[in-house]
C-alpha cells in the first residue's frame, strides 16, 4: 500500500509540472530600411503599399520585442517572394536579440520582384510582426 502512494503521489508531482508552463505573447515590431519610397500596389493578390527598392541587394531591417524575452532569444525573419501568383518562402535568418529586445539584420534579395517579410519570435516566447511588402526593381 505504501508502494502504491509513494507512486501515486510520483505520477502526481509529474502531472503538476507539465502542460503549465505559460508561454509569454510578445509584441514584435519590423521596420525595413534604405527603401526608396513607397507605393500602393497589388501583387499575389494583395494591395498594400509596398516600400521601393531600385535593384537586387541586401535588405536592411530592424525590430523590437516587447516585453524584452529573459535569456538568449531568437527571431526569425523570413522573406516571401510573389510567385506563380502566392507568396513562397525565397530565404529566412535566426537573430539572436538584445537584452533591450532589440534586433536587426539584412536579407539578400538577389532578383527583381515583389516580397513580403514577416518577424516572428522563435524562442523566447510567442508573437509575430505585421506583414510587410515590398517590391524590388
Amino acid at each position: 500500500m505504501r508502494r502504491l502512494l509513494i507512486v501515486g503521489f510520483a505520477s502526481l508531482s509529474l502531472l503538476a509540472g507539465c502542460g503549465g508552463g505559460k508561454t509569454t505573447e510578445h509584441a514584435v515590431t519590423l521596420d525595413l530600411k534604405g527603401a526608396a519610397g513607397n507605393r500602393n500596389a497589388t501583387e499575389c493578390g494583395k494591395t498594400e503599399p509596398f516600400s521601393l527598392y531600385p535593384r537586387p541587394g541586401s535588405i536592411a531591417y530592424s525590430g523590437t520585442v516587447s516585453p524584452a524575452p529573459d535569456g538568449r532569444w531568437k527571431v526569425k525573419v523570413k522573406i516571401k517572394r510573389c510567385t506563380g501568383g502566392r507568396f513562397v518562402e525565397s530565404t529566412s535568418q535566426k537573430i539572436v536579440g538584445q537584452p533591450s529586445g532589440l534586433f536587426d539584420g539584412a536579407l539578400p534579395v538577389s532578383e527583381p520582384g515583389a516580397y513580403s517579410i514577416r518577424a516572428r519570435l522563435s524562442k523566447g516566447g510567442s508573437g509575430q510582426s505585421q506583414k510587410l511588402y515590398l517590391k524590388v526593381g
